[in-house]
């Protein structure tokens, strides 16, 4: 992991340890989960269009 993404990690665990509100963690933890489905789709298109080209 590069040192930058360790950076935000650890942001990101801080700002979790912090929230006393199991609401907002929630939302926080679907929009993480929309993220993460997000970046899957772009690299799985990414991917698929390398694999078309080669």
């Amino acid at each position: 992991m590069a040192p930058e993404d360790a950076f935000q990690r650890e942001l990101l665990r801080r700002e979790l340890d912090a929230e006393p509100s199991a609401e907002r963690l929630r939302e926080m933890a679907l929009e993480l989960y929309d993220l993460w489905q997000r970046q899957r789709t772009v690299t799985t298109q990414l991917v698929r269009q390398e694999l078309g080209k080669a």
